[in-house]
């Protein structure tokens, strides 16, 4: 459209200036109002009321007069104010990448220095598991194998853990009881870890090697929890094999000795150093006139027996000059009053003191 003629502004030009400026007003009320905390709003509001202001001048303005002049100036700090908040922006955005940059740098080198901890720490419990003399596995709760030391794997039969890790360890070594009958996993003491979130401890049973032979141990059962929930379980077990060995023959050894003692002719005590009977036996009551073992058992002191009590003193101090003595006469008194001469032999057990 026409927007000058001789007489001035067409009013297609006036509409526009009017038109616009009332139109920058309105858009710096709703910019001042929406939202005055941020200064993107109020620069855009002040940028709008500028531009409103002086299109309404223009429209009133006459060449050279104040009014014209104050056209241009107001147009000027318009495009000033709108310089200045991008300068502004742009220092911010630098401002706050410079410090989004900063701050993932922080995360990145606290995240380096975790994860070199955690590789240390993984290196120092390694090397702790590679050194223990106990076997050591892991299970998840599947019953998988998650770790296994040397120790264990030497126990086992293996040359690898890439043999065990993955695979369900009761069914591996743990499948058969010790009298042959199969273990199923339901009553597997080492789940019990599972179950109750509960340590096991166990002696009395069997683990299998890779060639199918298998050994007495003992294990450890321990559950990993984490805030209450069971993870899994760490076991720890040992060969003792010559343990139980040596246990069965100290059985064999005492069921003898005890064989030899209550068919023993001849009376046989054990007792403290002061006195009080530990042992006796059958002969030994039957030639004191007692009812029974329990009965003479009873007895406070050993020197109830002794007609001359100074006798028991004798015995005690030369058994500990000499770890024993043989061949000394005494008189001891029967249940019914009766007294008996005696020939005691006997030496010292230094582990306890007994006599």
């Amino acid at each position: 459209p026409v927007m000058v003629t001789d007489a001035g502004f067409s009013g297609a030009a006036r509409f526009t200036n009017i038109g616009g400026g009332l139109c920058f007003l309105v858009a710096g009320a709703f910019f001042a109002l929406r939202d005055k905390r941020h200064t993107e709003s109020l620069v855009l509001s002040n940028h709008c009321f500028l531009f409103g202001i002086s299109g309404i001048i223009f429209e009133f303005s006459v060449l050279w007069d104040g009014s014209w002049w104050l056209w241009h100036v107001l147009r000027l700090v318009a495009y000033l104010v709108i310089l200045y908040y991008f300068f502004f922006l742009l220092s911010a955005t630098q401002k706050e990448l410079a410090e989004a940059n900063a701050e993932l740098e922080e995360r990145l080198r606290i995240q380096e220095e975790s994860e070199r901890v955690l590789r240390e720490s993984q290196e120092r419990i390694h090397s702790l598991l590679a050194s223990a003399a106990e076997a050591i596995y892991g299970l998840d709760l599947e019953g998988n194998c998650t770790f296994a030391n040397s120790a264990c794997l030497r126990m086992l039969g293996y040359e690898s853990d890439d043999l065990l890790l993955g695979r369900n360890m009761h069914d591996l070594i743990h499948h058969t009881r010790p009298d042959g009958s199969p273990y199923l996993v339901e009553a597997c003491r080492i789940y019990g870890a599972f179950e109750r979130g509960e340590e096991t401890h166990v002696d009395d049973e069997v683990l299998w090697r890779a060639d199918g032979t298998s050994f007495a141990a003992e294990y450890w059962s321990y559950p990993i929890l984490r805030e209450g929930d069971v993870l899994g379980t760490v076991v720890t077990f040992l060969d003792i094999t010559d343990r139980k060995v040596a246990e069965e023959a100290l059985r064999r050894s005492e069921q003898e000795h005890r064989g030899l003692v209550e068919h023993a002719t001849y009376g046989i005590y054990r007792s403290t150093s002061d006195g009080k009977f530990l042992l006796v036996n059958p002969a030994l009551v039957e030639m004191l006139g007692y009812d029974s073992e329990a009965e003479l058992l009873a007895l406070d002191s050993i020197e109830e027996l002794y007609v001359d009590p100074i006798q028991r003193a004798q015995m005690v101090a030369e058994a500990g000059a000499t770890s024993g003595f043989e061949g000394i006469e005494v008189e001891w008194k029967r249940k019914d009053g009766g007294k008996i001469t005696l020939r005691l032999a006997g030496h010292r057990v230094e582990d306890d003191g007994c006599l």
